[in-house]
């Protein structure tokens, strides 16, 4: 009874067919989905079409959310894998806050605040990063991904996957501390993870006095990046990310070297400052006048000099010792020639490796030339704020500058050559005349 039960309705689902409401036919396994499929209809919203189907069960956890809602970003063509990488604290955020605030002002992309970046509740409330953050930027020559990584050494493996990523790093440290502890332990990570370039960037500069001087610590950094295979003329910037966020500096001197060192290791040579320092000193002492020809034109092609600008090195050795070429210790062997050259022609001459030898008291100077289009209020406010000279001592300094335009006036003297650049670079951006140089006390051989 029960075969025949199962062939009757096989031959009414299968076989026979009925007339449906537009009178076509269909097969009755057809008539009862259209059925089912009316029935679901009759329970669904007024206006929505549900056809059946298996239910599904519904995902309501955060990351399907955000997945479904919110498109993943692609990242630029060829764009370069970068990031920021340092001790916690040092401002990592604030300079890549810094980098897309005025990459924006240019279109060049999309500006994040600091509290943008470090958007998770839980880096909020702990006032630190702990997770990396991706950033898309353009410099107007390359694209760049950019990777914000956690300094804390409680997120070393965070960081550590962020870094493995990157072509380069910007390792960003703190004036204020100067600590070379935590500088190696970076420069060695960044070794361990396959970096091919680091740009050093020493932030905080605004927070340090003048006489405070950052040399010491720029040497030791370019030895701890050749002893872990890196080039020890990389670029050291030493600047303010604060002030970048704030809208009081553009971060010039980094996006000028930003692409060509990322891509190919080099830095327009305006910017040959920022690969070395200066610890080779060449000590003029006195010599034989019947040569002075021969010595200026030998100071000359040796020292990048002009012929008068040799001449009057020569000239003022009646009031002391002079210093006739600043250089890298790279330099040294070019050195000794150059002065062997001149000792052959009874020249007594020396060189000294470090601006610290005994022999040298050396100390940097900024030169103002003359007001030019810059208002004398301006430079007077300049000259007090970043000086510390009382507004009297100042207009001394400018009446002087206006009665004897031919002279050298000098504003400024300090240990640090850094401090000295930036007052004469804040001086030249006020529309006035200012230089840099070096004074100097040298014992007599």
């Amino acid at each position: 009874m029960s075969i025949i039960i199962i062939l009757v309705a096989a031959y009414f689902l299968f076989i026979h067919k009925f007339k449906s409401e537009d009178g076509s036919e269909q097969k009755g396994y057809e008539k009862l989905m259209e059925m089912l499929n009316k029935k679901g209809d009759s329970s669904s919203h007024a206006g929505e079409s549900q056809p059946f189907s298996s239910p599904t069960p519904k995902k309501e956890s955060y990351s399907s959310k955000s997945n479904v809602s919110r498109p993943q970003a692609q990242p630029a063509a060829n764009a370069l894998t970068i990031g920021t990488i340092g001790p916690a604290a040092s401002g990592k955020t604030t300079l890549t806050a810094g980098i897309t605030q005025i990459l924006a002002k240019k279109g060049l992309a999309q500006e994040k605040k600091y509290d943008e970046i470090d958007c998770d509740p839980e880096e909020k409330a702990m006032g630190k990063s702990i997770h990396v953050h991706t950033i898309e930027y353009s410099d107007g020559e390359n694209n760049f991904i950019h990777l914000d990584c956690p300094g804390d050494p409680e997120y070393i493996n965070t960081m550590m996957a962020g870094a493995r990523k990157m072509k380069a790093a910007i390792l960003v440290l703190d004036a204020t501390k100067l600590d070379t502890n935590t500088a190696t332990e970076q420069i060695m990570l960044a070794h361990k993870a396959n970096i091919e370039r680091i740009i050093v960037f020493i932030n905080k500069i605004d927070m340090i006095p003048p006489e405070v001087s950052t040399e010491q610590f720029r040497r030791d950094i370019r030895k701890i990046l050749k002893e872990n295979g890196f080039d020890e003329h990389t670029p050291i910037i030493e600047d303010s990310a604060f002030y970048a966020i704030n809208g009081d500096n553009d971060l010039e001197s980094f996006f000028k070297i930003l692409s060509p060192y990322v891509t190919n290791g080099s830095v327009p040579e305006e910017n040959n400052f920022l690969t070395m320092e200066y610890d080779l000193v060449v000590i003029l002492y006195s010599m034989d006048n019947t040569n002075k020809e021969k010595v200026c034109n030998i100071i000359a092609e040796n020292t990048n000099r002009s012929i008068d600008e040799a001449n009057k090195i020569i000239e003022n050795l009646p009031n002391g010792p002079q210093i006739c070429y600043r250089g890298i210790s790279d330099t040294k062997q070019n050195v000794e020639k150059f002065v062997n050259e001149l000792k052959d022609l009874n020249v007594s001459i020396r060189y000294v490796t470090s601006l610290q030898d005994e022999d040298v008291d050396a100390f940097f100077v900024c030169f103002l030339d003359s007001l030019g289009s810059a208002s004398k209020e301006s430079v007077i406010d300049e000259l007090v704020n970043t000086t510390h000279i009382s507004e009297e001592e100042a207009n001394e300094i400018i009446s002087d500058v206006e009665n004897n335009p031919n002279d050298d006036h000098i504003c400024f003297s300090s240990k640090s050559g850094d401090a000295t650049i930036k007052l004469a670079e804040k001086l030249c951006n006020l529309g006035a005349q200012a230089d840099t140089g070096t004074s100097y006390k040298l014992s007599n051989e």
